[in-house]
């Protein structure tokens, strides 16, 4: 198939070149299932999805969190199908400065930080951190303590 794309305006260039995205990912998670099926299952999932077959997730810091990072945003990976509290520990998986902002001693979530999905507070949504996170148009902000609040440390 080498060449498909000669000849063709923007739009078919950009067809072949998706199909040939959807190809290499294909080959790579075959790749990787090979390289560590003798693994214990976890493992090799883990392998596969951290090899950037993860949605990447923008997020918006502000306040003291913006500079205690030195940057306003964020690109963090994330499964299909993860929590604001999944995100959390990504977060800090990827920036481990951020583990005293985001999470307690005991490894829970700090609760006054606020994390906006789509302007809405977790705090306030029904299944709060274990509300979903979709990729899909998604703003996600997040603030530290607005007065102090009671850090739990």
């Amino acid at each position: 198939r080498y060449g498909e794309g000669q000849g063709l305006d923007k739009a078919g260039i950009n067809a072949v070149k998706k199909d040939a995205d959807a190809v290499s990912a294909y080959a790579m998670s075959e790749g990787l299932w090979y390289l560590t099926r003798h693994l214990p299952e976890n493992h090799a999932i883990m392998v596969c999805l951290g090899e950037g077959l993860m949605p990447k997730i923008r997020v918006h810091f502000y306040a003291t969190l913006r500079s205690l990072l030195g940057r306003k945003t964020v690109e963090v990976e994330v499964p299909e199908g993860a929590t604001v509290r999944d995100l959390v520990h990504a977060l800090v998986a990827a920036y481990p400065v951020l583990r005293g902002e985001l999470l307690r001693r005991d490894g829970s979530m700090e609760p006054s930080i606020h994390i906006f999905l789509n302007g809405r507070d977790y705090h306030y949504l029904p299944q709060g951190a274990d509300t979903p996170i979709t990729t899909e148009g998604l703003k996600l902000d997040i603030f530290p303590p607005v007065g102090g609040g009671d850090r739990g440390r």
